[in-house]
């Protein structure tokens, strides 16, 4: 039993760059029978579910008004690290901002918080997944990736996963990536998606080690094996999956990568470029 009060770590992410896949992965690392389910993928929930604020303070949170729920969010993130057992693999797709008239003080909980694992993909590949996610055309899409008060949340059915989920601000895919590299003060990995692909054992064994977690290279081996796109693709389309979006026929869609430039205008390529370059260039997507 982990004895300590932060116990989190966040998987996070601008949407679409590998999350998924890797809270799938890390599933498959837990899966002792070797019979991976996505469906029943084994971490924590996300940081922007409406259930932990009900659960750990009571409240109806339909009845909040914005600037209590980063406050009761906070909260109930440190209640529940603090009880937890073991370590909370925690998805978190909002970018790092901070709590209303705090001077400053995290919106996610530093107390609560061990480490944090950062998932970045070229926003030219962003741009067609996210599109075929949200069900919006390749230029919709490329104004949501550029554009500061972004919010990432769908309330097409009251019954849907997203409408169980608080608004997640999001900003730029620049802003977004910058919040999470400069803000936070506990230990932050990067990962490109682009070197989880080219380099997937190298780059999963990482994170695996920074997680401080005890698994051996066969184990880590076999966890891929089960968690390919292929075989992530196959599932869903024998079983379905449970958090794609009403609006798209797959979740797993293509999962590749250079795929994005050739599904965009030299206008859109010019538009993403102009209000990202900071970042693009930071992390090797400049060319």
């Amino acid at each position: 039993m982990d004895n300590t009060s932060n116990k989190i770590i966040w998987l996070a992410s601008y949407p679409k760059s590998g999350n998924t896949w890797f809270r799938s992965f890390l599933t498959a690392l837990k899966t002792d029978e070797g019979i991976f389910n996505i469906n029943e993928l084994k971490t924590d929930g996300i940081f922007s579910g409406k259930e932990f604020v009900e659960q750990v303070l009571d409240l109806e949170t339909d009845e909040l008004y914005p600037l209590e729920i980063k406050k009761f969010q906070n909260l109930s993130w440190n209640y529940i690290s603090k009880n937890a057992k073991n370590k909370q693999f925690v998805k978190i797709h909002d970018a790092f901002d901070f709590l209303p008239n705090s001077e400053n003080k995290p919106f996610i909980p530093d107390d609560a918080t061990f480490k944090a694992i950062y998932f970045v993909r070229h926003p030219f590949d962003i741009v067609p997944s996210l599109s075929n996610h949200s069900g919006k055309n390749i230029n919709q899409t490329v104004k949501f990736v550029n554009q500061s008060d972004a919010c990432f949340i769908d309330l097409k059915k009251k019954n849907s996963a997203a409408a169980n989920q608080f608004n997640q601000h999001l900003g730029t895919w620049n802003e977004h990536v910058k919040s999470w590299l400069f803000h936070p003060t506990f230990p932050v990995l990067f990962l490109r998606y682009e070197d989880m692909k080219m380099n997937t054992f190298e780059t999963f064994k990482k994170a695996v080690e920074f997680m401080e977690l005890s698994y051996s290279d066969e184990q880590i081996e076999q966890a891929l094996e089960m968690t390919s796109f292929d075989k992530l693709r196959k599932q869903e389309e024998d079983k379905g999956f449970k958090e794609k979006s009403v609006k798209t026929k797959f979740f797993f869609n293509k999962g590749e990568i250079n795929y994005g430039k050739k599904q965009l205008t030299e206008e859109q390529i010019e538009s993403i470029k102009t209000v990202n370059e900071e970042m693009m260039k930071h992390f090797g997507y400049w060319h």
